[in-house]
């Protein structure tokens, strides 16, 4: 569930959420926030700063996060990207950067930072560093009067379909400063292209010919009811959901338009396990569901629905030796089960660690989280979605619950020896072992005809892209048609020196006529450019 805190306190300091935050070469940046579920988006140009104090603090604070992000001080574009595509569709950006979201998330903490006399919390982000709190905090601050006016608590209180959490007015403000020290928002209209950049928040991701194969039930955004949110990982977001139409109770997993490769994954892989009968031998979720925009094809998804665990808590909140030792050997048993049970079926779970494990209102044990990639700390690289992986992460898993005390680790400290340890294996290549990684395969080695042209399909629709037809390799940019059939271009392939950021961000403050080129808000492989 969302932080909740006291009427009084929520009347008096309501929660920020952070949505989104971009910065450009020029030092103009915007940022995006939820306050009460309603929506603002907060543009601050440089040359409006016409304090110079004021102007020193903020880039001050902006080349932190630049240092922060790994970028030089000043002079970079370093404008968020609207879609980008990484070397390898199941890495991600950053190891460990992905959580399940599975559950709700705890309240917020009482030491979580305030913003200086402005009456505005801003709520703690699991991705976010210090250097990009402090500048959203201090973005926010004037905003105490503004967000009581346009984001009352009563707010909050509205039942919301899927569709509504996406949809509802934004509203979008400057920040000047005057000569005098005044730090100001200024209201702006509701032009096109704003509006769009709230759009393209909006996750979506079109799913290949052999994920529509398995015929899960398609769901609109506006049949699901809200039922709880969570900021786990962040940003805020609908997290267990409700059918108008069946009453059912779902989780709702929502896609990641950066990174659709752990999508793909875990959607084969527990439809793969589910037509096995897996469910029937271990506890773990089952695709209940595609969830689209009423305006979307069904194939292309905001997200899927899962089984809903009661009351799920990780398996790392319990690894403690205030927990009853029985039950801590009942998981351990348990989780060493399940691990056996995928691995006896040819798959492998990829991400084992205790925060994917859940543990339910009757103490029971679920495996969920099947994305792939790796947490540092938990498995090594090299053994990243192997079964030597998984089984690494179980001993960790394992020895913390047998012995809490003693068995739990630093991951800081765990990753600084490993790094250690790499640069050993370089020195000496020859220690490093081979690996055996696993792809789903049938009990049988022989696979039928039909399965072998599934995985040849498979290979085919995630290896190869764009205009070449070459593999996913180097920087590359989404094409914004949804049912565009090669959906990802090599950014040498097409005309683009580099990628175009979200929403036509160039330019942070687009004038109303600017809007009458919508080409500055998308971007269109050749072959969608001719047929449109």
């Amino acid at each position: 569930m969302a932080a909740t805190r006291s009427q009084t306190q929520e009347d008096t300091a309501p929660t920020c959420h952070t949505e989104n935050f971009f910065y450009d070469k020029d030092d103009n940046s915007a940022l995006t926030v939820l306050v009460h579920n309603v929506r603002f988006h907060i543009m601050i140009n440089v040359d409006k700063l016409e304090s110079d104090a004021i102007k020193g603090q903020y880039l001050e604070m902006l080349n932190a996060v630049r240092v922060s992000d790994g970028e030089e001080q000043g002079n970079v574009d370093n404008t968020k990207k609207r879609k980008r595509k990484l070397e390898d569709d199941g890495a991600y950006e950053e190891a460990g950067q992905t959580d399940s979201g599975y559950g709700s998330s705890p309240p917020v903490p009482e030491d979580s930072k305030d913003s200086k006399d402005s009456g505005v919390q801003l709520a703690e982000n699991d991705n976010e560093e210090e250097a990009s709190s402090e500048l959203h905090d201090w973005i926010i601050a004037p905003f105490g009067d503004i967000f009581a006016q346009e984001a009352p608590a009563s707010e909050e209180k509205t039942t919301l379909t899927l569709h509504d959490w996406y949809h509802r007015p934004a509203h979008f403000y400057s920040l000047i400063a005057n000569t005098d020290d005044e730090l100001l928002p200024i209201k702006e209209s509701a032009i096109p292209e704003l509006e769009q950049r709230i759009t393209n928040l909006i996750p979506s991701l079109p799913l290949p010919k052999y994920i529509t194969n398995y015929n899960i039930p398609s769901y609109k955004t506006t049949d699901l009811e809200i039922l709880e949110t969570s900021s786990s990982p962040s940003p805020l977001h609908p997290s267990i959901v409700r059918s108008t139409t069946t009453n059912e109770t779902y989780f709702l997993k929502l896609v990641d338009m950066t990174q659709p490769g752990p999508t793909k994954r875990e959607l084969k892989m527990m439809k793969d396990m589910e037509a096995r009968g897996l469910h029937t031998k271990i506890r773990v979720p089952q695709v209940l569901g595609l969830v689209s925009l009423p305006s979307s094809p069904k194939s292309t998804i905001v997200g899927f629905l899962q089984t809903h665990i009661p009351s799920p808590t990780p398996l790392t909140h319990m690894l403690d030796t205030d927990v009853a030792e029985d039950k801590r050997q009942t998981w351990a048993a348990d989780s060493a089960r399940m691990i056996k049970v995928l691995h006896d079926n040819g798959f492998v779970w990829g991400d084992a660690k205790a925060d994917n494990f859940m543990v339910d209102d009757k103490a029971r044990l679920w495996i969920i989280d099947f994305g792939g990639s790796y947490t540092e700390g938990w498995i090594d690289p090299e053994l990243n979605e192997t079964e030597e992986g998984d089984e690494m992460g179980l001993r960790k898993i394992v020895n913390a619950l047998e012995d809490p005390e003693n068995g739990t680790f630093d991951p800081e400290e765990e990753q600084q020896g490993k790094d250690e340890e790499s640069a050993r294996l370089v020195e000496n290549p020859q220690r490093e072992a081979k690996r055996k990684r696993v792809r789903y395969q049938d009990e049988d080695e022989d696979e039928d005809e039909d399965e072998a042209e599934e995985q040849q399909e498979v290979q085919a629709e995630e290896e190869t892209y764009c205009y070449c037809g070459g593999p996913s390799e180097g920087q590359m940019i989404g094409c914004d048609n949804e049912q565009c059939p090669m959906a990802w271009f090599h950014i040498s392939c097409t005309n683009l020196d580099e990628i175009p950021p979200e929403g036509g961000m160039f330019d942070l403050y687009p004038s109303p006529s600017s809007c009458t080129d919508m080409t500055s808000e998308q971007w269109l492989c050749n072959d969608c450019q001719e047929a449109s």
